[in-house]
C-alpha cells in the first residue's frame, strides 16, 4: 500500500474516532457505535499493511486496540454485554498473536496485561459465567503457559478453572 493511503487511513482512523467519541460523550451511542465500527475498519486495514504501518511508524496496535475498547464501551452503555464481551476479548487474541510473532514483545507484554484486566474486570462488574468466558478463560492460560506468560503478576489474580 502507498505511503499516503496509509497515512490516509490513519488519519480518518482519527477523525471517525474522535466525532465517535462526540457522540459516546453525549449519550448518542448508535451513531457512536456506527462511528467506532467504521473506526475498527480503518484499523484492520492498517493490521492488514503491518509491514507499511511499520516502516511508516503507524501505531497500528494501538489504533485497534482502541477501536476495540471503545465498540466495548459503547456496546456497554447499550447493554449488548455479548459484543462488548467479543471485543474485550479480540483485543487478547489480537495482542497475543502478535507477542507470538515477536513483535515488540516487551510493549505487547504490557497491552495484554491492561487487556486481560479489563477483561477479567468486565465480566466480574457484570457477574458474567458464561461458556464463553469459561472457554477463553481456557485458552487464555493455555496461551499464557505457552508463551511463558504465566508468571506475570497481573495475571496471579485472575481465576482460571
Amino acid at each position: 500500500m502507498s505511503d499516503t493511503c496509509v497515512n490516509h487511513i490513519e488519519n480518518y482512523w482519527k477523525i471517525l474516532t474522535e466525532e465517535a467519541n462526540e457522540s459516546f460523550n453525549e449519550g448518542n451511542y448508535e451513531v457512536a457505535l456506527s462511528g467506532y465500527l467504521n473506526a475498527l475498519y480503518r484499523a484492520e486495514v492498517l493490521n492488514g499493511n503491518f509491514l507499511d504501518c511499520v516502516r511508516l511508524k503507524v501505531p497500528f496496535v494501538q489504533l485497534y486496540v482502541v477501536s476495540c475498547n471503545n465498540l466495548a464501551n459503547c456496546y456497554q452503555e447499550i447493554k449488548d454485554l455479548k459484543n462488548a464481551e467479543e471485543m474485550l476479548q479480540k483485543v487478547i487474541y489480537f495482542l497475543l498473536y502478535l507477542y507470538e510473532k515477536n513483535y515488540k514483545k516487551e510493549e505487547i507484554q504490557g497491552e495484554l496485561k491492561k487487556s486481560v484486566i479489563s477483561y477479567i474486570n468486565f465480566i466480574q462488574k457484570n457477574n458474567l459465567d458464561t461458556i464463553s468466558k469459561t472457554i477463553f478463560l481456557t485458552y487464555l492460560k493455555k496461551r499464557l503457559i505457552t508463551n511463558n506468560l504465566e508468571n506475570i503478576k497481573t495475571f496471579d489474580y485472575v481465576q482460571f478453572n
